[in-house]
């Protein structure tokens, strides 16, 4: 809950054609009556108590940024063990964001069982960011 909810609008007004990524912890509806202040400038409004729970905290979340006009996708997923994060993808409404579509349906599909730190060493991959075996293994044969 570091970063206010006007922080992401400020950041918007700056530069509507930016995606932002999103970590929202998804165990965050304990920290909520530690600080009712710090909830509320990440909400952008006040948690009644009713709503203390995660989907619904989720829910709130997304509709505020949906607010700001940011098409949203999210992932759910799995530390390794057993606490889920969602990952928020707030993309400019008019954009098509394949490689959000691309990601979505491998992450829904074929990896909804890896952890993050698979997901992420898998996109590592993907991007260049770390080369794997198989790059040294068959670099010569053709």
């Amino acid at each position: 809950m570091d970063i206010e909810l006007d922080t992401i609008k400020k950041m918007r007004e700056i530069d509507i054609y930016g995606d932002i990524i999103i970590t929202f912890q998804n165990n965050i509806a304990r920290t909520i009556k530690q600080s009712p202040e710090k909830t509320r400038k990440f909400f952008g409004r006040t948690i009644e108590p009713y709503e203390i729970n995660k989907e619904k905290l989720t829910e709130i979340y997304v509709d505020q940024l949906k607010r700001m006009g940011f098409k949203l996708e999210q992932i759910r997923v799995n530390s390794g063990i057993g606490f889920f994060y969602t990952l928020l993808f707030c993309c400019r409404s008019n954009v098509g964001a394949k490689w959000l579509r691309r990601y979505k349906e491998y992450s829904e599909n074929q990896f909804k069982h890896f952890t993050g730190e698979q997901l992420k060493s898998f996109w590592d991959r993907a991007t260049g960011r770390v080369n794997g075996l198989d790059k040294y293994i068959f670099k010569n044969k053709s």
